[in-house]
C-alpha cells in the first residue's frame, strides 16, 4: 500500500520517546493547549478540547510558507469571521448550544496555541540538551543501543 502511494515508512527507536523530539515537541504543545482550555472553561468534554488543539495547531502552525491544513486541503480553513462573513453571522448568539461551544472552544484553541507557542517552559528544555553529544548521526547511519529489561 504505501509503495502505490510513494510513502517512505520509517520507525523510531523502541522505549525511547526522547530520540523523537518533533513528535514530543508538538504533543507537548497540545497537551498544554488542552490544559488552557480545559482550565478556563472546565464544561468542555476533553475531546471537545483536543479536537480543536489539534485544529488550531494545524491551521496556525507555519512552516515554509503554508499550514499543515493548506497543505492537505489546498486551502484556508472557513472560520466565521468579520472578513468572511456578513453581520448577521457575527451575532453574539448561535444556532445552537452545542455549535456555539464550540466554536468558542476554537476561539480559546487557537488563544491557547498562541500562547502554548511561546511557552517559557518548552523553550527552556528546548534550550537545556539532557545528552549533549559531538556524535553527528545521517539518515542511515548504524546506531547500537542497549535495552534495559527482561
Amino acid at each position: 500500500m504505501c509503495e502505490n502511494l510513494n510513502i517512505t515508512v520509517l520507525h523510531t527507536a523502541a522505549e525511547s520517546p526522547f530520540s523523537n523530539g518533533i513528535c514530543e515537541r508538538n504533543h507537548a504543545v497540545v497537551d498544554e493547549m488542552v490544559r488552557k482550555i480545559i482550565s478556563d472553561n472546565p464544561q468542555y468534554k476533553l475531546s471537545t478540547a483536543l479536537a480543536w488543539a489539534v485544529h488550531a495547531k494545524n491551521c496556525m502552525h507555519i512552516v515554509g510558507g503554508y499550514s499543515p491544513y493548506q497543505l492537505v486541503y489546498g486551502r484556508n480553513p472557513n472560520i466565521p469571521s468579520v472578513l468572511s462573513n456578513q453581520p448577521p453571522a457575527l451575532e453574539r448568539r448561535s444556532i445552537s448550544k452545542t455549535f456555539g461551544e464550540h466554536l468558542n472552544a476554537l476561539h480559546k484553541a487557537r488563544e491557547a496555541f498562541t500562547q502554548a507557542e511561546s511557552s517559557e517552559r518548552i523553550s527552556r528544555a528546548l534550550r537545556h540538551n539532557i545528552r549533549p553529544s559531538e556524535t553527528v548521526l545521517t539518515q542511515g547511519d548504524e546506531v547500537y543501543y542497549k535495552r534495559e529489561g527482561p
